[in-house]
């Protein structure tokens, strides 16, 4: 089923989206989203009717609210309180402005418009030719509150940084949500999240192509291990990938010696072998458990061990 952003997209790759700015400087666009996915601010009478309706609502609570609540410095509290929602609701209601998110093959790009489309400001923009490494730190975990019924919330905590090629570090995004869910699997979207995560897959895609023409060219490819993020006891060239072998750190292991590789909700788990050198017969099996959170590019780095395999990626 095609989503909001995938219309969204097709309409803008046809001429017939509402964006009247689309950057030309970030490659093919490949991602896009809004915060207000219209051309023009809502007619007169739709206007009159949020004004409308901003005013009657709060004045309706703070009324409740006075009849409820007997202690008259509350009650003014509230009062006020209402009034202060009733200025900030009509303000909105006659305010047309948003965001716009733009994913390209070469960076990213975000504006704002304010009053009309036409009065556009660019707020960010990154070029992946500016990067060196991606680092995306997530976790998540299910708490369960019980009442009646057992109700799971989903803590997630979603973090992206950014090494640049001048050795300047920034955080790009820092997200942190708790809400209910039906289930362990059936999580609701952050759109700012997804979002980033559109990012990483064009800067995967990316930095992919050219470390895969490094490797055809028979060129070693290598990432950083950053330990606790970005800048805490970085270790360059921590992942060395060649033609016929992979070194670890201190580790390295053949081509041969090297089973299979899987990306997990945390790892990037690699399955090696020992090998008996009189028989050449498999003596053991090991798995090596590498934390995603640690890996620069960690995407890039699963498809390049892939590649190096020769298996393809899932």
């Amino acid at each position: 089923m095609d989503t909001f952003e995938d219309n969204l997209l097709e309409q803008l790759k046809s001429g017939e989206s509402f964006f009247l700015f689309v950057p030309d400087n970030i490659g093919e666009i490949v991602y896009c989203d809004t915060t207000t996915p219209q051309l023009e601010p809502d007619s007169d009478m739709d206007r009159q009717m949020q004004v409308f309706l901003s005013v009657v609502i709060p004045v309706a609570i703070a009324v409740v609210g006075w009849m409820l609540i007997r202690s008259t410095t509350t009650c003014i509290l509230l009062s006020l309180a209402m009034a202060a929602a009733m200025a900030i609701f009509i303000f909105l209601s006659l305010t047309f402005f948003g965001f716009d998110q733009f994913v390209g093959t070469e960076g990213y790009a975000i504006y704002s418009f304010w009053g009309s489309r036409e009065k556009v400001k660019l707020e960010e923009r990154l070029l992946f030719k500016n990067i060196d490494s991606f680092l995306v730190y997530e976790k998540s975990h299910l708490d369960f509150f019980f009442g009646k019924t057992i109700l799971p919330h989903s803590d997630e905590r979603f973090k992206v940084e950014v090494l640049y090629k001048s050795g300047r570090k920034k955080t790009l995004a820092e997200i942190t949500d708790t809400k209910p869910v039906q289930s362990h699997g059936d999580r609701e979207w952050n759109s700012d999240k997804q979002f980033w995560r559109k990012v990483i897959e064009a800067w995967s895609d990316y930095k992919f192509a050219q470390f895969e023409a490094d490797y055809k060219n028979g060129k070693p490819i290598s990432f950083s291990n950053f330990e606790n993020g970005i800048g805490d006891n970085t270790r360059q060239d921590f992942f060395v990938i060649s033609n016929d072998k992979i070194t670890i750190g201190n580790k390295t292991f053949s081509k041969s010696e090297t089973i299979n590789c899987e990306v997990t909700d945390s790892y990037v788990v690699l399955t090696t072998a020992e090998i008996n050198p009189e028989t050449s017969e498999i003596e053991k099996i090991n798995d090596m458990r590498i934390p995603l959170n640690d890996i620069g590019n960690a995407l890039v780095f699963y498809r390049c061990i892939m590649m190096f395999l020769g298996l393809k990626q899932s």
